[in-house]
């Protein structure tokens, strides 16, 4: 779990921080994977750090109807950051960003289309159980490592990242048969409560999940 947590903020802000190494400002790029071989940096990772994160990944022509999922490390030291983001527990991370997002989607949907907050209650415990949820079919399709040096304090630290892949019907099916689980084996749930979850069923089965 302490793994998952520092990871996740890695996810989070390692867009701000690789945005100033492409723009040199303030970091500069040391070393990377594809240096002695003189490789550039593969376009799912500038996607992933010079864009919107995973969903600017999923926009490139090679993950078309795949979903993405990168996960991250920063260290001072190279090998720990590799070894630590490998070691990652994969499905629990995906299964926690999956809960995070269908969570967030379904109260919006719920505001917006009953101009109220019964997500709230319909959904006190379905992020816990959809974070513990198991997804099959996730592929690492690619890793990276860079080594960085920020020029004004001359920190030098170690990002290591991994990209996951897994079918997007596939994995709308999963989240929407978890679902369908969770509302069936809840049977304090109210009539109200029940039609959210099946409007968000619907919606994941139509639209799809989106990060």
């Amino acid at each position: 779990m302490k793994l998952f947590r520092r990871s996740m903020i890695v996810l989070m802000v390692i867009v701000v921080l690789v945005s100033c190494v492409s723009t040199k400002e303030k970091t500069v790029v040391l070393d990377h994977k594809g240096a002695s071989f003189g490789l550039p940096e593969p376009a799912w990772l500038l996607a992933f750090v010079g864009g919107a994160g995973n969903p600017s990944v999923e926009a490139l022509p090679e993950y078309r109807n795949q979903i993405c999922f990168v996960l991250s490390e920063i260290d001072a030291n190279r090998d720990f950051a590799i070894g630590m983001v490998d070691s990652a527990n994969v499905s629990a991370a995906v299964a926690r960003v999956i809960a995070t997002t269908v969570m967030t989607n379904a109260k919006a949907m719920s505001e917006a289309e009953r101009g109220d907050d019964q997500v709230s209650a319909a959904f006190s415990n379905t992020a816990d159980a959809m974070s513990n949820a198991s997804y099959t079919g996730l592929r690492k399709a690619a890793d990276w490592w860079m080594i960085t040096r920020n020029k004004s304090t001359k920190v030098q630290e170690a990002h290591a990242y991994v990209l996951y892949t897994i079918d997007k019907q596939q994995l709308n099916d999963q989240i929407a048969r978890n679902l369908t689980n969770i509302m069936e084996n809840n049977k304090a749930l109210s009539a109200a409560e029940r039609e959210i979850y099946r409007d968000l069923i619907a919606h994941i089965r139509s639209g799809g999940f989106k990060h």
